[in-house]
């Protein structure tokens, strides 16, 4: 049987601790599961609410850990597609899996919080559609554990084009367009 532990917290400014010391927390929580042989460890993707933590950018907090573990998986309980470039949330996460050698769990989704996308300026309504273009488009999760695949099509949005990225032995991943 295997363990995963999900972190949704809810931030109390009056009761929690100040920022830098709660991701510190945070940090040695991971550290711990590690330690305990959890196999993985999520982070939700929360702006603008106390519900759910001061996670905007998980992949932030899933570098810092990676640096600090070696075995856990990390992974994303979700990116929120419909509010983000696809290329920024691609090389995100890429970074995260590069940083941990693999050991990313990817997981994205539409969101469900009003206030974000009011914050971000995105119309509620074209959250299905910027979610399905976005992940078709980028090859987010292609993209993060840097396959040979293709993506599927450009991406009118934010005029990415389709794109292959092929890595040789000892060499980074290049992109090349298609």
């Amino acid at each position: 049987m295997r363990f995963h532990m999900h972190l949704l917290p809810t931030y109390f400014p009056d009761l929690n601790p100040p920022f830098p010391q709660f991701y510190q927390d945070v940090l040695d929580q991971i550290q711990l599961a590690e330690e305990l042989g959890w196999e993985c460890f999520w982070f939700t993707e929360h702006h603008f609410l106390l519900y759910g933590g001061p996670m905007p950018n998980p992949a932030n907090i899933m570098s810092a850990a990676a640096a600090r573990t070696s075995k856990i998986h990390l992974g994303s309980a979700i990116s929120i597609l419909p509010l983000h470039h696809p290329v920024q949330v691609a090389e995100d996460y890429a970074m995260v899996d590069v940083l941990s050698n693999g050991r990313l769990e990817f997981g994205i989704g539409l969101g469900n919080t009003g206030v974000d996308f009011e914050v971000y300026g995105v119309p509620r309504e074209e959250s299905r559609d910027r979610f399905e273009e976005a992940r078709a488009a980028s090859g987010i999760s292609m993209m993060c554990r840097f396959t040979r695949a293709r993506c599927s099509s450009p991406c009118r949005r934010c005029g990415w084009p389709a794109t292959r990225l092929s890595r040789s032995a000892g060499q980074d991943a290049r992109a090349s367009t298609s």
